[in-house]
Order: C-alpha cells, then sequence, then structure tokens
C-alpha cells in the first residue's frame, strides 16, 4: 500500500519517471500517474522470478 500512495503522488511519480527516462525509449507513453495497487501487485507477482536482477538494477 505504501508504494502505491508513493506511486499515486504526482510529485514523486515525476522523480520516478525522471529517474526511469535514461533507460526508456524516445516512444515511451509515460502515464501521468503510476499504477494503482492492483496494476502494481500485478507487477511485481511477474517480476517475481527476477526480483533478485530487479533490486540489483535499483541499488
Amino acid at each position: 500500500m505504501a508504494t502505491e500512495n508513493t506511486f499515486q503522488d504526482p510529485n514523486m511519480w515525476v522523480i520516478v519517471v525522471n529517474a526511469a527516462r535514461e533507460h526508456l525509449g524516445s516512444d515511451a507513453v509515460i502515464p501521468e500517474l503510476g499504477p494503482n495497487r492492483h496494476q502494481y501487485r500485478y507487477f511485481t507477482q511477474r517480476l517475481e522470478p527476477h526480483l533478485d536482477a530487479y533490486v540489483q538494477a535499483q541499488r
């Protein structure tokens, strides 16, 4: 729930998007708000097999 709240905060979402922008293609479509709780949970469940690599990339 805390992550959803963070991603739904427009100011925080700008920070997240700016940090990710260098890894996105020039044609990337970025939503104005981050994922809601349902979307975030779906993503993290799909990410589970790759969690170690994801955590390493965030560091």
